[in-house]
């Protein structure tokens, strides 16, 4: 009789020792929805950042705090080099912008050069370079021997826009 015990017992144990496995995995598989909905959730409050150091200057950007670029921007960002970048943050593209300068129709500035800045936001259609004709005079009576008006496109804007909401989300502090 109590060999039978012990078998009995020993079978009990086999069976639960077996069974576990499965009871969880069933649990698993009746929760997964709600265990996807919470680990989204909690993996949504974590946010990846990264964090540089320029001069003594440390910078934090947050990864989920930047804003997504609009689709349009998104495409010209990439093709954008470091003076391209620097004249969209440096110009204010509300009005028509009027560039005079020396020697009239015989020389080009530089910005109007095929590599220049403003022949290459044009081809990316940014802005709308039009050339004056030689001795043109402006509303204030200046005269220009040479001069171009420079009208400022939507997607100009946009990117500017978009460039000073991602420095916006950067953290600057004092580096130690």
């Amino acid at each position: 009789m109590e060999q039978e015990k012990s078998v009995g017992v020993a079978l009990v144990h086999l069976v639960s020792s077996a069974l576990w496995p499965l009871v969880a995995l069933l649990a698993i598989f009746m929760f997964k929805p709600y265990v996807e909905t919470f680990l989204t959730a909690a993996s949504s409050q974590v946010q990846k950042a990264s964090k540089f150091k320029v001069g003594q200057v440390d910078i934090t950007v947050s990864e989920n705090a930047l804003p997504k670029a609009p689709l349009r921007v998104g495409k010209i960002i990439p093709q954008m080099d470091n003076e391209l970048m620097e004249y969209v943050l440096t110009t204010d593209p509300s009005g028509t912008h009027l560039n005079c300068y020396e020697g009239g129709a015989t020389t080009t500035p530089s910005e109007l050069a095929d590599d220049g800045v403003l022949t290459r936001l044009q081809a990316m259609h940014m802005l709308t370079v039009t050339k004056l004709p030689k001795n043109y005079k402006d509303d204030s009576g200046q005269r220009c021997e040479g001069a171009v008006k420079v009208d400022y496109d939507q997607l100009f804007g946009e990117t500017r826009t978009y460039y000073f909401d991602v420095l916006k989300q950067m953290k600057f502090s004092e580096s130690k």
